[in-house]
């Protein structure tokens, strides 16, 4: 019954988010766009990349965060953002997206803004402005 030689550490930055919440709020938000996404890596892009072989599909990037679902009514979907966008970047300044983690930090100081995103769509960037909801616990 004591210490078997395992310790947590947690980032500070992590804990001063967590406590000015805690201090602001009486509880600890998480941001919420209503969406399932998929983090890219060139082996997943190419594996996508193969099993999409009609000619008029476009090529899913090597990196980035890959959208395969919109809940209905979310802030995503309000703001235009749709299945096959890859999320690369967004934030105040414009930031590179490229895990779940980064987007989440990217986002938790946004709950209730509005916020860019970066989007490549059908080849092309597409900039969308979403309002950052609070997940409902």
């Amino acid at each position: 019954m004591g210490m078997d030689g395992i310790a947590f550490a947690v980032p500070v930055d992590e804990v001063k988010r967590v406590l000015a919440q805690l201090q602001q709020h009486g509880r600890v938000l998480r941001p919420y766009l209503g969406l399932k996404l998929v983090e890219l890596s060139p082996k997943l892009a190419d594996e996508l990349n193969r099993a999409n072989l009609s000619a008029d599909a476009e090529e899913v990037p090597p990196r980035g965060l890959y959208v395969m679902h919109v809940q209905p009514g979310s802030p995503a979907q309000r703001a235009g953002v749709r299945i096959g966008d890859t999320i690369f970047g967004g934030g105040a300044g414009g930031s590179a997206v490229s895990s779940t983690r980064q987007l989440i930090d990217m986002l938790s100081g946004s709950i209730g803004k509005q916020t860019p995103l970066r989007l490549l769509r059908e080849g092309r960037e597409v900039s969308v402005s979403v309002k950052v909801e609070s997940m409902q616990s």
